[in-house]
C-alpha cells in the first residue's frame, strides 16, 4: 500500500469531544474521498497526514516511510512531508502576481522552474493571467492558481479540503473537470474531503464514509451511496429519457416520480449511459444529485 495509517486522536471542542479512531489504506495513484457531515473529523484527518496536527497514537506511513509513528517516536514536520494541500480559501498571496504565486512552489527560480510554471499555467487555463493579482481574479481562477502552485511541488499525496465549496455551481464543475484531467495525467495519489455527495461521486474512485471520527463503510461511490437514505439525502431510481452531448459533458433528462428533471454530467459520469438506463438520484433540499448507473446485479 502507498498510504497506510492507523491513528487515534481526541479532540475537545465547545460542543462535545470527538474521538477519532480509524484505519485507512490507499493504493498509489488512487483518487479517494473522505465523506461525512461537518464535525465528523474529515479535515483533522488530512491535517494529521500533512503534519499540521499530531495523532495521539498510531502511525502514518507513505511510500514505505513513516511520517508519524507513536512507537518509534517519529513525527516529520510538514516541510519534510511530500504533500500538496489545497484548502477552500485559496491561500494566495495578495501582493504577488499569479506567476509569483506559482513560483512560490520552488526553493529557487531558474529557467527550468519558469518553464514548469508556464506549462502549468497553460494546463490550467490561466497562462493569460500571469501578470494579474489575485483580487482581479474570479474564485475559480484563484483556485486554479492555488492548485497549480500545489502541483508544481510534485507531491506524493495531494490533499483536497473542500476545494469546490467556495465556488458557484458552474465554476465548481469546471474546476472538478480540471482536477480529474490532471489526476489522469499525473496519477498523483489524491484524498478529497467533502460533505457533498455529487462532488464525491464525480471525482472519487473510492469513498470512506466517516461518522463521528470512525470509518463506518468504504467502497466505490455506487456501493456507498446507492442506499435508501444517507446523511439526510433520499435516493431514488430514475429512467433516462434523453441524453444531449454538450462541450465537456452531457445534459441528461430523466423521470423522477412522474416529474421531469435535467442534470449536467461530466464526460466521466455520463460515459456509457443511454436512453432507458436506470440511474440513482439523490435529493437533498429539493436539489437532485446524480449517483450513477444502476446495474442489474445491484437491483
Amino acid at each position: 500500500m502507498f498510504l497506510e495509517m492507523e491513528i487515534e486522536k481526541k479532540i475537545y471542542s465547545f460542543s462535545e469531544p470527538l474521538s477519532i479512531s480509524l484505519s485507512l489504506k490507499m493504493e498509489q495513484g488512487e483518487f479517494a474521498a473522505l465523506f461525512g457531515p461537518s464535525g465528523a473529523g474529515k479535515t483533522t484527518i488530512i491535517r494529521m497526514i500533512a503534519g499540521l496536527d499530531r495523532p495521539d497514537q498510531g502511525y502514518i506511513k507513505v511510500d514505505g516511510e513513516y511520517w508519524y509513528s507513536y512507537e518509534r517516536g517519529i513525527c516529520l514536520p510538514p516541510q519534510k512531508r511530500s504533500i500538496g494541500l489545497l484548502f477552500q480559501d485559496f491561500g494566495l498571496f495578495p501582493h504577488m502576481t499569479v506567476e509569483e504565486n506559482l513560483f512560490f512552489a520552488f526553493e529557487k527560480v531558474g529557467k527550468q522552474e519558469k518553464q514548469a510554471a508556464e506549462s502549468m499555467g497553460k494546463t490550467l487555463g490561466i497562462h493569460h493571467l500571469m501578470n494579474q493579482y489575485p483580487y482581479t481574479l474570479s474564485g475559480g481562477e484563484q483556485q486554479r492558481v492555488a492548485l497549480g502552485r500545489t502541483l508544481l511541488r510534485n507531491p506524493k499525496i495531494l490533499l483536497l479540503d473542500e476545494p469546490l465549496s467556495a465556488l458557484d455551481k458552474k465554476r465548481a464543475f469546471e474546476l472538478e473537470q480540471v482536477i480529474l484531467r490532471i489526476h489522469q495525467e499525473k496519477k498523483t495519489t489524491t484524498l478529497l474531503v467533502s460533505h457533498e455527495m455529487a462532488e464525491v461521486f464525480g471525482m472519487a474512485e473510492k469513498v470512506y464514509l466517516l461518522e463521528k471520527g470512525h470509518i463506518i463503510k468504504e467502497g466505490t461511490p455506487q456501493e456507498i451511496f446507492l442506499q435508501k437514505k444517507i446523511s439526510g439525502k433520499l435516493q431514488f431510481t430514475c429512467q433516462v429519457l434523453e441524453i444531449i452531448d454538450e462541450e465537456g459533458g452531457i445534459i441528461l433528462t430523466a423521470s423522477l416520480q412522474g416529474k421531469i428533471i435535467q442534470l449536467a454530467l461530466s464526460e466521466r459520469e455520463g460515459k456509457g449511459l443511454k436512453r432507458g438506463d436506470l440511474i440513482g438520484i439523490a435529493v437533498k433540499a429539493f436539489q437532485p444529485f446524480f449517483l450513477g448507473k444502476i446495474e442489474k446485479n445491484l437491483l
